[in-house]
């Protein structure tokens, strides 16, 4: 019972959070993108949603790494 209330908690406590990452051209997005991507002049703005701005960060860079594995 105490896990699905820190859970809950969690996410109550989440908000989103925007992630600037400068990106190399050519830059293709394969998949389900997990969250909002803006993209301009090579600067990619990820809005995340997350509990706190190292988890937002860690899912961008998971995301991206994901990308790169599937070469």
């Amino acid at each position: 019972m105490t896990k699905i209330i820190d859970l809950l908690d969690k996410i109550k406590n989440s908000k989103f959070y925007e992630i600037d990452i400068s990106l190399e051209a050519p830059f293709k997005m394969r998949g389900n993108i997990p969250f909002e991507i803006l993209i301009n002049d090579g600067i990619a703005r990820f809005k995340v949603l997350a509990s706190n701005e190292l988890e937002a960060h860690n899912k961008v860079f998971d995301y991206l790494n994901s990308l790169d594995e599937g070469i």
